[in-house]
């Protein structure tokens, strides 16, 4: 910050990490361009791993019941949201649509599949199997599912006795008021939360602190909006 602006630097913060790249006419040295691509590189894909591995601790339900608790108390709080921005929610369904369309002209099919669950599928090909020996009544069902209007993802970030100490928008909804008000509504039900066992053990639970990320979608129906844990570091 230059000394003279803002009335002598009011706005100091950390010292830049950036780097300044001139054109002097001079080419780049090789083997330093090349060691900061390696590094650079080694930077992606140490972070893909460990995006990988909180996602599958949290869909393979390897975290501590811990962050169970946490979930039911979030759901708890997260009632009563704003109302809906329905300019936003006609965008999004607009531009869902084109992608949809796009899909269909790359693919020949509209829809994103799904990761196969192969627990799932040997558990109904076995429930189909005791079935197939005997009849069953049918009954009509409600097949409408919800309709998700907006989705956000947040970091929480945790001292080891379950103090917060950081909460975050890592990816917005697209509507400001749903994100605040999600904000301060995950903080009110961190500060009444249980704090971990003393002594406990588990993924997620280390003693330099807890990182979780959770994924809160709001829903054209009730409940409106639930939250799901997506991955624990």
């Amino acid at each position: 910050m230059p000394p003279g602006l803002l009335g002598g630097g009011l706005l100091k913060g950390p010292p830049s990490t950036g780097r300044t790249l001139r054109n002097n006419g001079e080419a780049p040295d090789p083997k330093a361009l090349a060691e900061r691509q390696a590094e650079e590189a080694r930077q992606r894909v140490d972070g893909w791993a460990q995006d990988a591995a909180a996602t599958a601790r949290a869909s393979g339900g390897l975290v501590h019941p811990y962050f169970a608790k946490l979930q039911k108390g979030f759901a708890k709080q997260l009632v009563d949201p704003p109302p809906l921005d329905m300019k936003l929610l006609a965008s999004r369904a607009k531009r869902e649509q084109v992608d949809a369309i796009q899909r269909f002209g790359k693919t020949g099919s509209p829809v994103v599949s799904e990761p196969r669950d192969l627990r799932l599928e040997t558990r109904n090909r076995m429930q189909a199997a005791v079935e197939a020996g005997r009849a069953a009544n049918m009954y009509m069902v409600d097949v409408t599912a919800p309709v998700l209007a907006l989705a956000a993802i947040v970091e929480v970030r945790q001292a080891r006795d379950g103090k917060l100490l950081d909460l975050k928008v890592l990816e917005g909804s697209g509507d400001p008021k749903f994100d605040v008000w999600a904000v301060s509504q995950l903080k009110e039900a961190l500060a009444v939360a249980d704090p971990p066992q003393q002594g406990a053990q588990g993924a997620g639970l280390h003693d330099d602190g807890m990182a979780s990320r959770w994924r809160l979608e709001e829903y054209l129906g009730n409940p409106r909006v639930q939250i799901h844990l997506i991955g624990v570091y």
